[in-house]
């Protein structure tokens, strides 16, 4: 591996990169939650600003026509008392009072006529429209004057005889006694000048829509849209905005037209005709300035975003050139087998105290190291000097130590046995059946504490050699008493296992000749009291030998009292002189009263000691 290579690290990796692009993010947010919220701000203001300047000049109009139509109203109800004498008096008296006249022509650009009780006109004026002998009976305002007696504006329709949008008035005439006789009708042709003209000839707004809506017919008498020009309006339900202007609403709102435009609207009353002025700018109008500084804002920020990255990205490099010089020398300390030295100090800022402070991780590190490699020579001159053999493995089963002992057992080089499971390794059988042995690694993680092989383990070395094997195998465990290890002690017990058969084949020789002599033997252990019968001498007595021998003072009640002081002294004598000694003693009768005596012999027996 070439330890100059430097660390390659991927660009979402890189610090320069994620702190400019996390500056980046933060600052663009708040960047452009500042601009949607200062443009939210003069929205508003803007709206707030132009309603109430439209509403203003909406409420002053709406005034002037509210009063025009008053006026006019006024007009016809003066001419209705005028025509009180004169209409009794014939159409001919009547058509003289009307021409004579000038101020009702002056109010309504399209004359007007005088109606009978019948609602038939009985004079006109100008009189070349013909309007005598028509009926007008079918006329709201005509009616509402005939039969209610009172002063209206009419429903907007097409005039018979003019063919055009027309607004008729109506006011009654009464006789001296007040009862209704006629009806005077003012016209206004609405395509000819009229007073409504303020409203459709852009006295409000020059770019929007000016209407006056007939509220109890849900139409429009003129506007400025000539589209909407005795335009029928939307049944109730349709358009919220329209039915809460028709209900009473003033003021300004946002709403959508009858079009589906959405405008700044205002909209006062005109009640002396139960009318209303509307006036509607579209929003794209009304908040162009807006949109047209949030475009700049916008560019603004996209502008001020890139700076800040890069002023950010120059920055950042500019202070991590000793961070990152760091990390290619860490790197290249990672690569070679150099002992670290402390890294330079450049300067005196938090990057020169995290270099400082891993210099002093270095030192400590350096120290450890050394401490951990002085300890891991003393534990391999300690297994090494332990008699017996010792294996150590990870929790897997996978041998990660052994000592000399372990090696010459198993028959496996240190160098070939690492990183081997310890069952290809350590293989044990049991002696008898030949069957394999559990894997005591496995018992250990299972039961987390210490476990030992069975009696008669054999251990198969790789050279084809049985050991007769005693073990144990512990938990490794850490400072967090985690498992991280199991760690097995065997020792070679061939020979003492061979011992031991001999031992037993000779005792089971000496319980055969007994038996065969009806000799029996017992032996006492001084220093522990300890009494051991033999099979024969178990029979003599009738004990069970699979039962605990009983003590040496449980034995009187097998003699008869004589015999058993003779025996007492006796013991006491030879344990005192060492001299051997012989003795006869008399048994307790038997069940079936027969008397037996016994011929007693015994020595001191000492071991290497003496004692």
């Amino acid at each position: 591996m070439n330890s100059d290579a430097k660390p390659r690290v991927s660009a979402w990796r890189s610090i320069k990169n994620r702190v400019t692009l996390l500056t980046l993010v933060i600052f663009i947010v708040s960047l452009w939650s500042l601009s949607f919220y200062v443009s939210r701000l003069l929205q508003d203001d803007l709206q707030k600003v132009l309603s109430e300047q439209e509403f203003a000049t909406v409420s002053m109009v709406a005034t002037d026509v509210n009063n025009d139509v008053q006026s006019r109203l006024d007009a016809l109800e003066l001419v209705a008392k005028t025509l009180t004498s004169t209409l009794p008096l014939g159409a001919a008296a009547t058509q003289s009072t009307l021409e004579n006249l000038p101020v009702f022509q002056s109010f309504f650009n399209s004359g007007g006529y005088v109606t009978g009780p019948d609602g038939t006109a009985i004079a006109s004026i100008p009189a070349a429209l013909g309007r005598v002998g028509v009926s007008y009976s079918d006329r709201d305002h005509v009616v509402a004057a005939l039969r209610d007696g009172k002063s209206t504006v009419g429903k907007p329709v097409i005039g018979r005889l003019l063919n055009a949008p027309v607004v008729s008035m109506a006011a009654p005439v009464r006789d001296p006694q007040g009862r209704v006789i006629g009806a005077i009708v003012g016209v206004i042709d609405l395509g000819k000048p009229n007073f409504l003209d303020k409203v459709t000839q852009g006295a409000i707004n020059k770019k929007g829509t000016a209407s006056i809506i007939a509220s109890q017919h849900r139409l429009t008498v003129t506007s400025s849209d000539k589209r909407l020009v005795l335009f029928a309006l939307p049944a109730p339900g349709v358009n919220p905005y329209l039915d809460r202007n028709i209900a009473g609403f003033e003021g300004s709102t946002l709403v959508v037209n009858v079009l589906g435009q959405r405008q700044l609207a205002s909209v006062k009353a005109i009640p002396a005709a139960q009318w209303y002025l509307f006036s509607g700018q579209s929003t794209d109008d009304v908040f162009a300035p807006v949109r047209a500084l949030q475009q700049r804002m916008l560019w603004a920020a996209i502008f001020l975003s890139l700076l800040a990255g890069a002023l950010t990205w120059w920055m950042l490099r500019r202070q991590l050139v000793p961070v990152f010089d760091t990390a290619q020398k860490l790197a290249h300390l990672a690569q070679s087998d150099e002992i670290p030295s402390p890294l330079p100090i450049t300067r005196q800022d938090e990057i020169g105290e995290l270099i400082g402070a891993f210099n002093r991780l270095l030192e400590t590190l350096g120290q450890r190291d050394a401490a951990l490699q002085e300890s891991q020579q003393d534990l391999a001159i300690t297994l090494n000097s332990i008699g017996d053999a010792v294996i150590a493995t990870d929790t897997a089963g996978r041998i990660t130590r052994m000592n000399p002992m372990a090696v010459r057992l198993c028959g496996w080089q240190l160098a070939d046995a690492l990183g081997q499971p310890l069952s290809e390794v350590f293989r044990i059988i049991n002696a008898t059946s030949r069957e394999p042995v559990a894997d005591p690694v496995q018992r250990v993680m299972e039961r987390g504490d210490v476990v030992g092989l069975a009696n008669h383990t054999v251990l198969l070395s790789r050279d084809g050699r049985e050991y007769q094997i005693a073990d144990s195998a512990a938990p490794i465990r850490n400072a967090a008493g985690q498992i991280v290890g199991v760690v097995l002690v065997f020792s070679d017990v061939t020979e003492k296992y061979r011992a031991d058969l001999e031992l037993l084949r000779r005792k089971n020789a000496l319980n055969e000749a007994q038996r065969l002599a009806q000799l029996g033997s017992w032996e006492l252990d001084i220093a522990s009291n300890q009494l051991t019968l033999s099979d024969e001498l178990c029979r003599i007595y009738g004990f069970d030998p699979a039962l605990p021998p009983p003590s040496l003072a449980d034995q009187q009640n097998l003699f008869m009292p004589e015999s058993w002081v003779r025996l007492n002294a006796t013991l006491k004598q030879t344990l005192a002189t060492g001299l051997p000694y012989e003795l006869e003693l008399e048994m307790v009768p038997r069940q079936d009263g027969s008397r037996a005596w016994l011929l007693a012999t015994g020595a001191v027996v000492r071991d290497a000691s003496g004692s």
